[in-house]
């Protein structure tokens, strides 16, 4: 695969998560102390205490909408920085994600995945 040598996957903990996100590879692997987390679940556990600001439409984005999520707490924002910024990963097989540090935006593929988030 092209660019894999400039690939960083590095197992980072936070809020009993741990993630590997790579902005080369587009990816997120969700890991606890029993091995993989089902994507969901772990973006619940992440995120679920964060309120919908509103969605926009996906110009740039793997969706044609997005939703946009604001990390007001110093604790939101310490979770969003385990993530590359300004990068769209693969957080599902239906759902991307981005932030810019203090948003985190979820761009589902499949809408029935919204529900499943609590959005």
């Amino acid at each position: 695969m092209v660019g894999m040598e400039r690939c960083v996957h590095e197992l980072r903990q936070v809020a009993g998560i741990g993630v590997v996100a790579c902005g080369e590879c587009q990816t997120v692997d969700w890991w606890d102390t029993r091995g993989l987390v089902e994507p969901t679940a772990a973006l619940q556990r992440l995120f679920g205490d964060l309120e919908l600001e509103g969605t926009l439409p996906g110009l740039a984005a793997p969706a044609p909408e997005v939703l946009v999520y604001r990390a007001d707490a110093r604790k939101a924002r310490r979770v969003l920085d385990v993530f590359p910024k300004r990068v769209w990963l693969r957080a599902h097989p239906g759902l991307w994600m981005s932030h810019d540090g203090e948003r985190l935006l979820l761009a589902p593929v499949d809408r029935n995945l919204v529900s499943k988030l609590g959005a």
